[in-house]
């Protein structure tokens, strides 16, 4: 019947995508150089923002983005960083997949995208936070563990409380530190129980010759 099939079709769907992260770690591991882009990440993270705002429609979660200091959404290039576009979407969409998955019905998650400089150096400054559970402080250290999901039992237990199946492979935080670290960046965690939890990813912007044609 139609209830059976939409189940295999989830299987089907989260199957793949265990595949794919763990071909992507694969290559990771096997340090496969690929050419590196100049990635224009304002644009990247609208497009993100946009798909995931699609998936959060009946839930009421609102997705509230921001780029630099004014709330124009500036798609100029100066914020730009050197990578692949593919691995900054995967960045992005798995910070937002982890923060939407443990928050409530009608909250708010918070997406923003800034420019820091550190003394000489200029950076990017990503943050996503929401709302949800949290993370125990002890398990901070932790979560970007391949396959390590923050205490099985209090985990299925918040999805269970938001209307939702478990469905994290353990994956996902550890693909966004592979990215970060081969980005020459940085990224860190405050969480609370409770309360909520905030990423926040450091990463060098690219200079002007690198994004030259």
């Amino acid at each position: 019947d139609r209830h059976s099939w939409l189940v295999v079709e989830r299987l089907s769907q989260r199957l793949g995508r265990l595949v794919d992260d763990l071909l992507f770690l694969a290559r990771q591991d096997n340090q496969v150089s690929l050419p590196l882009q100049c990635c224009a990440m304002d644009a990247l993270l609208v497009e993100v923002v946009e798909e995931h705002q699609l998936q959060v429609q009946g839930r009421g979660i609102e997705i509230d983005i921001a780029i630099g200091d004014d709330s124009q959404l500036e798609r100029d290039g100066t914020y730009s960083v050197l990578g692949r576009e593919d691995e900054m979407q995967r960045l992005m969409g798995n910070l937002l997949d982890n923060a939407i998955r443990y928050s409530p019905d009608a909250e708010k998650v918070e997406v923003k995208l800034e420019r820091l400089s550190r003394g000489s150096k200029q950076l990017l400054q990503l943050q996503v936070k929401d709302s949800g559970v949290g993370i125990p402080q002890e398990e901070i250290p932790k979560v970007f563990n391949r396959f390590y999901r923050v205490d099985t039992s209090r985990t299925r237990k918040g999805e269970q409380q938001l209307g939702q199946k478990p469905t994290g492979s353990g994956l996902g935080l550890a693909i966004v530190k592979t990215i970060v670290d081969r980005a020459g960046g940085q990224i860190q965690v405050e969480s609370e129980e409770g309360k909520g939890s905030c990423f926040t990813v450091l990463l060098p912007m690219a200079g002007e010759r690198d994004c030259q044609d």
